[in-house]
């Protein structure tokens, strides 16, 4: 049996053809290592360049201004903006008053005014919904009624949220109490809880 002489190994190392080997080998690894991080790279930006981000908010004002306060319209408005620079897919929406789940618009004011009188107002589902990049939904709009201003007082019990994804499929839940953050979740996914409008 014969053993490896470290003479040999350093003679055939001088050699020419051994250094060049040894070289090609040292740049292919590298040349991997750089094709993976620029893939990765490219992955990240492609994400980032398709990042949907729902915002969720109210406004209240009066429709006129140059009228005694008795007689101008009062307007709440519920909205869903995409801030983001890519499409949200909405995928799931909930409402809540108090912390418990409402299925509806009318159900949500009915529990906020605690009666079960008509309400009439005007509504845009958002649920399965496809937002383009600056583009806005008004979900929900109520002008000239009665209830308008009790409604505005009783809003600190309302709450909204959307799960919305990316076309990567990577999805976040956002609020409208906490409207200045995106959780990032696994999936959306339905349950008993969701809206139905």
């Amino acid at each position: 049996m014969q053993e490896d002489n470290p003479k040999s190994f350093l003679s055939w190392l001088s050699r020419p053809e051994a250094i060049i080997g040894l070289c090609a080998v040292v740049v292919s690894v590298i040349a991997v290592f750089v094709a993976a991080y620029e893939a990765l790279i490219q992955r990240e930006w492609q994400r980032a360049a398709v990042w949907p981000y729902v915002q969720l908010s109210r406004s209240f004002y009066y429709t006129q201004d140059d009228v005694p306060p008795e007689q101008r319209k009062w307007t709440l408005t519920l909205n869903a903006e995409n801030a983001g620079v890519g499409p949200a897919q909405v995928r799931d929406f909930r409402v809540t008053v108090d912390g418990k789940p409402q299925h509806t618009w009318r159900e949500a004011i009915q529990t906020m005014l605690g009666n079960k009188d008509d309400i009439q107002y005007g509504e845009s589902t958002i649920n399965g919904m496809i937002i383009p990049a600056g583009k806005s939904v008004q979900m929900f709009q109520y002008v000239n009624r009665p209830n308008a201003e009790q409604i505005y007082k009783e809003m600190e019990r309302l709450d909204f949220s959307a799960c919305f994804c990316s076309v990567f499929n990577e999805c976040w839940w956002t609020s409208y109490r906490s409207s200045a953050t995106a959780e990032p979740t696994e999936k959306c996914q339905k349950n008993a809880d969701s809206f139905e409008e």
